[in-house]
C-alpha cells in the first residue's frame, strides 16, 4: 500500500501556528502588563489551542483535554480557608526577592511595587486552588489577572476588590495583630509593600533596583494599610 504524501499546506500551517505559540509566550513573558497585553495574551492563547485542535484533529483527546480545564473553571467551587490563603499568597512573596525593577512589571523577568502586590496574589491564590481542587479560587486569580488597576494608586481606585484598613503615621508602630500575611501598604513616594507575616515585608527598592525583604521596626513612616477584600473573613 502506497504511503500517504504529506499536504504541503498542512504543513505550512503547522509551521504558522508554531510560530504562533513562539509569539504567544514571548507576550506572556513581556514584564510589563497593562489592558492591551491582557488581551493580546487571551486571543493568541485561545488562537492557539484553537489552532491545534484544527491541525491535530484526529487527536480527539486533545479536545476533550480542553472541554475537562474549561468544566473544571466553570464548576461552583466551595468556600475555601482565608488563612490558608493568606499563608500560600505570603509563600510566594521570597520568590521574588531580587527580581529587577521594571515599570509596571509583574512576573519574573520585572516588576514593580503594584506588579507585586498583583503577582503574589494571583499566583498565590492559583496555586492554592490547584492544590484544594478549588476552581473558585482559580476564577478569583483570573479574575485578579485581568482586572488590574492603574500604576500610581494600586488600591483604593479598586474599592469592589480591596478595602482600606487603616491608616498610620508609623508602620513601625502598628500593631502585627492589625496585619495578616498578603496584606499591603502605601507608603512615601507612592513606593508599595506587600506583609509576608512575622514581621517581615516585600518591596521594589529604588535605590537597588529589585525586590528587597526589611523587618517592620524599618519602617517609621506614614502609611496605608489595604487588605484583599476576598481574604477577609466571612462575618
Amino acid at each position: 500500500m502506497p504511503k500517504k504524501r504529506p499536504n504541503p499546506r498542512l504543513k505550512v500551517a503547522r509551521w504558522i501556528w508554531l510560530a504562533a505559540c513562539l509569539l504567544c509566550v514571548g507576550i506572556w513573558l513581556y514584564p510589563v502588563g497593562n489592558e492591551v497585553i491582557r488581551w493580546l495574551e487571551v486571543m493568541l492563547t485561545g488562537l492557539c489551542i484553537l489552532g491545534a485542535i484544527i491541525l491535530w484533529w484526529p487527536c480527539r483527546w486533545l479536545l476533550g483535554l480542553v472541554g475537562v480545564i474549561a468544566l473544571f473553571l466553570l464548576w461552583p467551587g466551595r468556600d475555601y480557608d482565608r488563612q490558608a490563603l493568606r499563608e500560600a499568597i505570603a509563600a510566594r512573596l521570597p520568590a521574588y526577592e531580587g527580581t529587577r525593577w521594571v515599570w509596571g512589571g509583574e512576573n519574573f523577568l520585572g516588576m514593580d511595587g503594584p506588579g507585586l502586590v498583583r503577582r503574589s496574589a494571583i499566583e498565590g491564590t492559583a496555586l492554592h486552588g490547584l492544590r484544594t481542587c478549588n476552581p473558585r479560587l482559580l476564577r478569583m486569580a483570573l479574575g485578579l489577572w485581568w482586572q488590574g488597576f492603574p500604576q500610581k494608586s494600586p488600591g483604593p481606585v479598586i474599592p469592589r476588590a480591596v478595602r482600606k484598613v487603616t491608616e498610620t503615621p508609623s508602620l513601625a508602630d502598628l500593631a502585627d495583630r492589625n496585619l495578616h500575611p498578603g496584606d499591603f501598604a502605601i507608603i512615601q513616594h507612592e513606593a508599595v509593600l506587600v506583609y509576608a507575616g512575622n514581621h517581615t515585608w516585600f518591596l521594589t527598592s529604588d535605590s537597588l533596583q529589585r525586590v528587597v525583604s526589611t523587618r517592620t521596626e524599618t519602617l517609621p513612616v506614614p502609611a496605608t494599610v489595604l487588605r484583599w477584600r476576598y481574604l477577609e473573613m466571612p462575618r
